[in-house]
């Protein structure tokens, strides 16, 4: 009998390692997109150089994000949804 419970255990610890890895990539557009959306607070508090430098950190994130995704292989619909939202605030309304 524990030798049935320990196979589900390690099928349950797959599983949660699995939904994690999905998670990530998602974690790193969310921050692209806070480090974008904080490059358009300096803007409008005019610390210009801050804001270049979020929106290069911006930039790094989503380099990053495609890549982990990729890796991982935890490509989903939400992601790409997500990831082209982060990018029309990141390279489009927060350098203008």
């Amino acid at each position: 009998m524990s030798k049935l419970s320990d196979m589900g255990k390690s099928r349950l610890d797959r599983t949660s390692e699995m939904r994690l890895a999905k998670f990530i990539p998602s974690a790193l557009t969310i921050l692209a997109l806070c480090a974008g959306l904080t490059s358009i607070r300096f803007a409008f508090a005019g610390d210009w150089h801050t804001a270049v430098s979020a929106i290069v950190c911006a930039a790094i994130l989503d380099t990053l994000d495609g890549r982990v995704a990729r890796l991982l292989k935890a490509n989903s619909l939400i992601g790409a949804q997500l990831d082209s939202l982060a990018d029309l605030v990141n390279f489009g309304v927060a350098p203008s």
